[in-house]
């Protein structure tokens, strides 16, 4: 896993997730994987790991998740099913705040559409206790 990818998602207990809903972050995004999915592979060596994306991750406060659906009754491959309507991956979810309905990427080439999604949010970093704080963009 390269440094940019470790930097994009953030291994939390269910307890700490649960601390970053709500006013801590501006949307979250979710990446549905298994280990079985080569296009999976492909998706997070092309998008995951460019470092652009990892700072807006960052610098737009969302909070990504990795969804691992490698096994049939895992809570992920439930959601990707029943929540999200959505038959196989790879499918990565971006749920932002005021939007109705999720945005859904499919594919090989989601990097630029996730690109200008991220871009569109406002600035809002979270600070190491989970608050978020506005940028001035002056």
């Amino acid at each position: 896993m390269s440094g940019d990818l470790e930097n994009l998602y953030k291994v939390l207990t269910r307890e700490q997730a649960t601390g970053y809903t709500g006013s801590s972050v501006v949307g979250s995004f979710e990446e549905f994987v298994a280990d079985w999915c080569l296009t999976c592979k492909v998706v997070e060596k092309t998008v995951y790991t460019k470092k652009s994306i990892a700072e807006l991750v960052k610098r737009k406060s969302v909070l990504a998740i990795k969804a691992d659906t490698t096994i049939r009754n895992h809570p992920a491959t439930l959601a990707l099913k029943n929540k999200y309507n959505e038959p196989a991956v790879p499918v990565s979810i971006l749920l932002i705040p005021g939007r109705e309905e999720p945005v859904k990427l499919h594919g090989l080439v989601i990097g630029a559409k996730l690109e200008e999604l991220l871009k569109g949010l406002p600035d809002k970093e979270l600070n190491i206790n989970g608050s978020k704080e506005e940028k001035n963009k002056g």
